[in-house]
């Protein structure tokens, strides 16, 4: 039984028993679809390439038991999806499968035997650039969520930005009344305890990062272990100032998360952090007013061009690029995402 719905107005489906396959294309263009129902589907094993291409507001779908692969550029350019759980069944995901998800940062397995028939090294290139988690529910014979991270990562093409995308410990940050003032030198005499987390996130307690936080003035260079590529202030982060030059020099930040709060972004905070390209940031609705403050050179010397991304969804990253090269002279080659 085939099924073609292109371009259609639908914007939700719950399928019945008796379906084997979703052909190739059956929904691309469906721009109203924001939800898919597989669970009664105990005979689908196929989701041929296209099925759900271009389908922008789709954030939910459920699968059944029964699949066993989903082709080339099934769900390319989904950008409302977020989060998917794969069935234990699933042994093939082709190419480009998940081409620019940007918004999906979760990814989760029932159960996970520790290879797959076939799996394309750019099933997941396109996923969220900032990071996101991979976990197994259900672990068999010991192949657990870090397993599964490290195969996506070596051959699904997941980008290296969600190698242990979790939060370190409170203890190994300086935090009193609520301001970061850097790392403890426990932290610093041992920096390879962590080594396996790329993703900085900044406790959600912070109200104030310090001024010089990350960078020792004695050495002269960042405190951040090349390790770390990406900053992140969770949704809930309470931290209203970036002192000046906190994480100057801190040349492997590659991406930075902002958060709705922030008001004041004191000078050359992320100066000289060469490899920054990538910028995310929760602007409130009132950024046009003077409630966001930037003092001067906070981002000179980053890279010369990169990519900025609104988490707001009433901000197009068009309207936060603007604001950014106006405000803070972000460099004339970067662009919106």
């Amino acid at each position: 039984m085939l099924l073609v719905f292109a371009f259609c107005k639908l914007s939700s489906i719950t399928f019945s028993s008796g379906l084997t396959t979703i052909g190739d294309s059956a929904f691309y263009g469906c721009s109203s679809l924001t939800s898919v129902d597989f669970s009664n589907c105990s005979k689908l094993t196929t989701i041929d390439g296209n099925a759900f291409r271009y389908c922008s507001e789709l954030n939910s779908i459920t699968f059944p038991s029964s699949l066993e692969s989903i082709g080339d550029f099934t769900f390319g350019n989904c950008s409302s999806l977020t989060s998917i759980i794969f069935p234990s069944s699933l042994e093939s995901i082709d190419n480009e499968t998940f081409w620019e998800c940007s918004n999906l940062s979760s990814i989760t397995w029932d159960s996970w035997n520790g290879s797959f028939d076939s799996l394309s090294e750019s099933a997941f290139e396109g996923v969220s650039p900032t990071g996101g988690t991979v976990s197994v529910k259900n672990p068999v014979d010991g192949h657990d969520s870090d397993e599964l991270l490290q195969y996506l990562l070596d051959n699904g093409g997941l980008p290296s930005t969600w190698a242990k995308s979790i939060p370190l410990p409170e203890d190994v940050y300086n935090i009193e009344d609520n301001v970061l003032k850097g790392f403890t030198s426990e932290f610093l005499a041992n920096p390879s305890a962590y080594s396996d987390c790329n993703t900085m996130l900044i406790p959600a307690s912070v109200a104030s990062v310090n001024n010089y936080a990350f960078y020792s003035r004695i050495r002269g260079s960042s405190t951040i272990p090349s390790f770390i590529k990406n900053l992140t202030f969770p949704e809930n982060s309470n931290c209203f100032s970036i002192g000046q030059r906190s994480f100057i020099a801190c040349s492997s930040l590659a991406s930075i998360t902002l958060p709705s709060s922030l008001e004041l972004i004191d000078d050359s905070v992320f100066s000289n952090c060469s490899s920054l390209n990538y910028i995310s940031w929760d602007l409130p609705d009132e950024y046009e007013t003077e409630i966001i403050n930037f003092s001067y050179n906070v981002f000179l010397d980053i890279s010369s061009s990169g990519t900025v991304k609104s988490l707001n969804p009433s901000i197009s990253s068009e309207q936060l690029l603007e604001f950014l090269k106006t405000n803070a002279d972000l460099p004339e080659g970067w662009t919106a995402a």
